[in-house]
């Protein structure tokens, strides 16, 4: 699943002739969709591979923006630079395994 030419799972098949990096749902990496592959991976077992797309996740935001959504191989943010979903779900990632503190 995780191939290191690309960031975790773009939303369609790179070998495709459809396949469009930039194109909505044509190719771009979606953080809310690896987010969800993410914890599926996880429920049945795949942790290394859950592990990897968290990476990734985190990288692709660290790196390029809180952006709707990215290109699988390069990174650029396309879509909105201040897309919410994208910045709740790169705080789950990067606070995972933080412990709750009393209020």
């Amino acid at each position: 699943m995780h191939n290191r030419n690309c960031f975790s799972v773009p939303n369609f098949n790179v070998e495709n002739a459809q396949f469009d990096r930039q194109k909505y749902w044509r190719g771009p990496v979606w953080i809310n969709i690896n987010w969800l592959l993410m914890h599926g991976l996880r429920r049945y077992g795949f942790h290394e591979k859950a592990e990897s797309v968290r990476q990734d996740i985190i990288e692709l935001v660290r790196r390029f923006g809180f952006y709707e959504y990215f290109d699988p191989f390069e990174g650029t943010g396309y879509g909105s630079n201040s897309f919410s979903w994208t910045a709740a779900l790169f705080l789950d990632c990067v606070l995972e395994n933080e412990q709750p503190t009393a209020i």
